[in-house]
């Protein structure tokens, strides 16, 4: 059956199959339309191959279907479809000034889809990536493209909207809209982590700040840009009467995951960032968090991670310990020995070369850290965190000294432990522990990983044991640091300072955060900037953001873009008034500094 509105064609097959199409043009917009109060339970309702369709209706905002069959062999089945999220995204594109009703509404659509990082749910992620699109083909004016490399990875969502003048910066704007799974937390949340509900000046849900409140204020803050640039084209002030600079969007559906398929996806349109300027470009990303849940933030550094498997394997089978017991070196005894082995009564790391290659922090560096405390309060971290008192070590520490253990010091962590055997009364012949270690800027993977090998292997060589030893790593990743003096990092902390008024804090982070657009684009250099709280509960029970933050982040994503065109302007008037000519002098100076100089110079050459 077919239902068509003057926008709108939807089809609903006998297989339980309902496809909403854009009539201009003609694109798949979505697939099963969620209902309006149980979201959950549509696709598992109507599963392909069951029962069939007697009738369709089309109202407004729903959709009435009629089938028989398709329901644990029910007679019949009469089902609502919510049309609210498709029109939503193909809706009218005129939001009086402010598209914060459209980002909200979007937004309450996009958490509903379980985007969740599994192949389970390849379908859920295969059909966000196309309502993503949607949303951006209706609300900007660019090329969009859905990429799928092979049948493991999950789309790319690939969008290019270029600047009139295509020598502007390029801002590659990258987020992920896979999520993290629910299911042991489930019974932890409040409300439906996939019915976005908001209370006390935040909206709850799954991927609300982990990643998808994140995007949707970044395309609402291209489209606000790019219709105050229509606005504005007849003035003499503004450069393009479009989009100021050249925005390449990447949205992914495994960051969750290692990113699987995301660098050859990108081959796919290599062709978009073959003419990036390293020196006139960057990776723009709002993935990480503030410090606090009060002043914002820019982020300059992140650590690094390797993570390792560490095997024991010793009988051929399972033991009985009332039996073998005390007859065999077990090798749950000899694990424990090594992961002991690892630290000191007092939880210092005994690695030998641990702790080599740590970067010294500048003196500038260290006035940074002292500016910290604006928004970190050492007591209400320690009770935050649910314990009683951090580590020996750091008892009458400050916020500088706990600070710094967290982003620029090396950590180790044993995670679990599992072994061969579900009962008390047996030896197992296989255990195994995951151990990971946090590195920092300048300390090296590679260099890490002989270093905790080689003091295991040592330690295990003088137990005199029977049992084998192996270790796997499994994941590698290497440190991040910005450089948190460039033009792009003075533009997003001129935007916060505009936004917020107070200037952001400048921080790292202690977690690790790959970047496989790094490997795609070598050179260009990364800005992390962050919209979301400390408190946002990323990846656990009750995620949320903050209204205003989300809202604010949508402004600071539009101020930092019309920064960049700023600069360009300037750089470009000053040019004139100084008849082209650059001295040499004025490398490394920031953008302002440099237009002065240039005012400067041209009153010298006139004189």
């Amino acid at each position: 059956a077919i239902a068509v509105e003057q926008r709108l064609m939807i089809c609903a097959d006998c297989d339980g199959m309902i496809e909403v199409w854009s009539r201009q043009p003609h694109t798949l917009l979505t697939w099963f339309a969620s209902t309006r109060t149980k979201r959950q339970t549509n696709s598992q309702v109507l599963t392909k191959g069951q029962g069939s369709l007697l009738a369709l209706a089309r109202s407004q905002d729903f959709i009435l279907t009629a089938h028989k069959g398709g329901l644990s062999g029910d007679e019949g089945l009469i089902r609502l479809w919510d049309l609210g999220s498709i029109e939503h995204s193909i809706g009218s594109a005129s939001f009086g000034g402010s598209s914060n009703r459209s980002m909200i509404s979007l937004l309450s659509s996009f958490v509903s889809f379980k985007s969740i990082a599994n192949p389970k749910h390849a379908k859920d992620c295969y059909n966000t990536a196309f309502f993503l699109k949607g949303v951006i083909e209706r609300l900007l004016p660019c090329s969009v493209k859905v990429i799928k490399t092979a049948p493991a990875h999950m789309p790319v969502v690939f969008a290019r909207i270029p600047a009139t003048q295509p020598n502007r910066p390029t801002v590659v704007m990258y987020g992920h809209y896979d999520v993290v799974d629910v299911n042991p937390q489930r019974g932890l949340w409040d409300t439906d982590p996939f019915e976005m509900e908001g209370r006390d000046g935040y909206y709850y849900g799954r991927g609300t700040t982990d990643n998808k409140g994140p995007i949707m204020a970044a395309i609402h803050a291209l489209y606000e840009l790019i219709e105050e640039g229509k606005a504005d084209a007849s003035t003499t002030c503004r450069l393009t009467s479009e989009c100021p600079v050249n925005v390449i969007l990447v949205y992914e559906g495994a960051q969750e995951t290692d990113s699987a398929g995301l660098v050859e996806s990108c081959l796919e349109v290599k062709e978009w960032f073959s003419s990036l300027d390293p020196t006139n470009s960057t990776i723009l990303i709002s993935n990480t968090y503030w410090l606090g849940d009060r002043v914002p933030c820019l982020v300059y550094g992140l650590r690094g991670l390797v993570q390792f498997t560490i095997e024991l394997s010793g009988p051929s089978h399972d033991l009985h310990s009332g039996i073998d017991g005390g007859i065999i070196q077990e090798p749950m005894v000899d694990l424990m020995k090594l992961l002991g082995s690892l630290t000191d009564d007092a939880g210092c790391v005994q690695v030998e070369g641990f702790f080599d290659g740590i970067r010294t922090l500048g003196p500038e560096e260290q006035e940074m850290f002292e500016d910290l405390h604006r928004d970190f309060d050492c007591g209400k971290y320690v009770e935050s965190r649910g314990v009683a008192q951090l580590s020996p070590s750091l008892q009458d520490a400050g916020p500088t000294d706990i600070l710094q253990r967290r982003w620029c010091q090396p950590s180790l962590t044993i995670h679990g432990i599992q072994s061969s055997v579900f009962e008390m009364s047996l030896i197992p012949h296989k255990v195994s522990a995951q151990v990971s270690a946090r590195i920092v800027a300048d300390q090296d993977a590679a260099s890490m990983v002989d270093a905790v090998q080689s003091h295991l292997f040592h330690t295990f060589s003088k137990l005199q044991t029977a049992n084998e030893l192996n270790i796997h790593v499994t994941r590698m990743v290497d440190s991040w640091r910005g450089d948190f003096k460039n033009k792009f990092y003075c533009a997003a902390q001129e935007a916060i300072r505009s936004i917020w008024k107070q200037d952001p804090l400048y921080i790292q982070e202690g977690g690790t955060m790959n970047n496989p657009l790094s490997k795609v684009l070598p050179g260009v250099p990364t800005l992390h900037l962050p919209i979301g709280q400390a408190s946002d509960r990323a990846h656990l029970s009750n995620e949320r953001i903050r209204w205003e933050n989300l809202v604010k982040g949508k402004h600071v994503f539009k101020e930092f873009l019309k920064n960049l065109e700023a600069q360009c302007y300037d750089e470009y008037s000053c040019m004139l008034s100084c008849n082209g000519v650059v001295p040499c002098e004025l490398n490394g100076l920031t953008p302002s500094s440099r237009c002065e100089s240039l005012k400067e110079s041209a009153l010298t050459l006139d004189d």
